[in-house]
């Protein structure tokens, strides 16, 4: 890990407050049971619904021929999040959709960025199948509406001087980084979860830089809540 993450061994670590710079905790695991073939049970039903499928408990309970072991972990992990008042959401995902406005800035999930609320408030997120998030370190990112270019790209976009902040954040822009020379993005990796911070009033520590990975032939299978 780096000065940006760090690794636990329980549960109860994950919730611990993020503090002295650290924006990502890791619960490393290594899960029993075939997840990608309950991914690809449920991907043509994800290529009906436009590319991701929204997976319940009771869609689960449904699945015949698929590795139980599987579906318990998901069952668990999902209540385990719920019981802490989240709503978790399980995701079969073939591939998500583009950003293809031609804008100077893409705000898909594709693009490095960070979450933001007006709360307090992190993400817990889980791969089980299929390539798995990237993320960046701060030092490794640049945000890219600070690239003078796309800068003057996105004024001249906006058409005056006034409330340029406010069309900034209202179009998610200013949520987006590039990477810098030379940096190489980490993995999340399967069957860890990880609990990233977000940009909201008052955090303590940066917000987790981080990105859904290209898309390849095989379905995706992921918790985020």
């Amino acid at each position: 890990m780096t000065s940006r993450r760090s690794a636990v061994d329980s549960f109860d670590a994950l919730l611990e407050p993020f503090t002295a710079g650290v924006n990502a905790k890791c619960l490393s695991r290594t899960l029993d049971g075939d997840f990608d073939a309950l991914a690809a049970v449920l991907a043509p039903r994800a290529d009906d619904e436009g590319g991701l499928l929204v997976v319940d408990d009771e869609m689960l309970g449904a699945l015949r021929g698929v590795d139980t072991r599987a579906v318990e972990v998901l069952l668990e992990d999902r209540a385990r999040l719920a019981a802490l008042g989240r709503e978790p959401q399980l995701n079969v995902i073939t591939h998500y959709r583009r950003d293809t406005r031609g804008l100077p800035v893409s705000v898909d999930v594709h693009s490095f960025h960070v979450d933001r609320a007006p709360v307090e408030a992190d993400t817990f997120l889980c791969t089980y199948a299929g390539a798995s998030s990237e993320g960046l370190d701060d030092e490794d990112a640049m945000r890219i509406i600070d690239d003078p270019a796309i800068r003057a790209a996105l004024r001249e976009l906006h058409g005056r001087d006034e409330d340029f902040a406010d069309f900034l954040a209202e179009g998610s822009f200013d949520l987006h980084f590039s990477k810098r020379s030379g940096a190489t993005p980490f993995t999340f990796g399967v069957g860890h979860l990880w609990r990233l911070a977000v940009a909201w009033p008052g955090s303590p520590v940066t917000p987790c830089i981080h990105r859904a990975p290209d898309a390849d032939a095989r379905p995706r299978l992921m918790l985020i809540s």
